[in-house]
């Protein structure tokens, strides 16, 4: 064995330090009080930014900060949002204080782009937003769904014809990857920056049908058998619970922002996140709802033996 001019060094080999913070925190959906919507989705995003102008350095002439958000921010003040893309969709202030407090969030961040930190190097920022977000790690939107179903509750709002865009939590993360790599290679003057991005998994699915196929699979009969609730009636209970909730402090599941999300199209155009940061999904929703549904049934059959 021919032995090596030199010894090999113990050394370790020091990595490329690459600084990119994602901002993921966030208070979702409509049950939670005024002062943790603010703390958590306005104050934290802002919280974050100052600590990375303070703190934050990189071996490049850049460091990046991608905040992770929601097309809610956007959402027009009323009707569907068939197929929008990004420059069609403006802040809004009426819509809930989830949607708000995580505009103003989104905002403190995207405005701070080009800044420059305490290290002397430049700041870059823009948002990445994915829509009705689901993957067999998700404790939020089907497993909520599936306990409404199993309680016998579940019944499909107006006639069940609205569709959605989905994204599954490894195309977030793809999304974000993307984002910042972007940011990392071009700095605050680049394409991406100050900008908002919508990321899906493409194309768009009837919002019942993808969820009546998981609660039948747990074992639920077909939603589409049941009497459907008129959205009218639905409109009364949903105001009736702003009033149950301002007179107890209580909240429930049925508010007039839940409502709409549950009744109007929701699909989105992702020209943009592809044209400009390169971005395709990872996992098609195919794939990862028949994923999703096999990990939530697993789960609900552990759950129902333990019981």
């Amino acid at each position: 064995m021919k032995k090596l001019s030199k010894p090999l060094s113990k050394k370790p080999r020091q990595p490329t330090v690459r600084e990119v913070v994602f901002h993921l925190a966030a208070i979702v959906g409509p049950y939670h009080k005024h002062e943790v919507y603010e703390k958590v989705n306005d104050q934290g995003a802002r919280n974050v930014l100052e600590a990375f102008v303070r703190h934050g350095n990189s071996t490049g002439p850049n460091i990046v900060l991608v905040d992770c958000s929601t097309p809610s921010t956007r959402y027009p003040p009323s009707g569907d949002i068939n197929g929008l893309m990004e420059h069609e969709m403006v802040y809004q202030s009426t819509i809930h204080e989830y949607a708000t407090t995580k505009a103003r969030g989104e905002k403190a961040i995207l405005d701070a782009n080009g800044r420059t930190a305490s290290s002397g190097k430049l700041l870059a920022t823009c948002a990445v937003a994915p829509h009705q977000v689901y993957a067999p790690e998700d404790q939020l939107f089907l497993p909520a769904m599936i306990q409404v179903a199993l309680s016998g509750k579940l019944r499909v709002f107006g006639h069940g014809a609205n569709i959605t865009s989905f994204t599954h939590a490894d195309n977030i993360a793809h999304g974000l990857t993307v984002a910042g790599a972007k940011l990392w290679a071009e700095g605050p003057k680049s394409r991406a920056a100050a900008e908002f991005f919508v990321v899906t998994d493409g194309g768009a699915y009837s919002f019942w049908d993808v969820v009546n196929e998981a609660v039948m699979a747990c074992g639920v009969p077909d939603l589409y058998t049941k009497l459907h609730l008129p959205p009218a009636l639905l409109s009364v209970v949903a105001y009736m619970g702003v009033a149950y909730t301002k007179l107890t402090g209580s909240f429930v599941k049925l508010t007039p922002f839940s409502l709409r999300m549950l009744l109007i199209n929701r699909t989105f155009c992702t020209a943009k996140a592809r044209h400009v940061l390169g971005y395709s999904p990872v996992v098609s929703f195919e794939e990862g709802w028949a994923q999703t549904i096999a990990a939530a049934k697993e789960r609900f059959a552990k759950s129902s033996k333990l019981a």
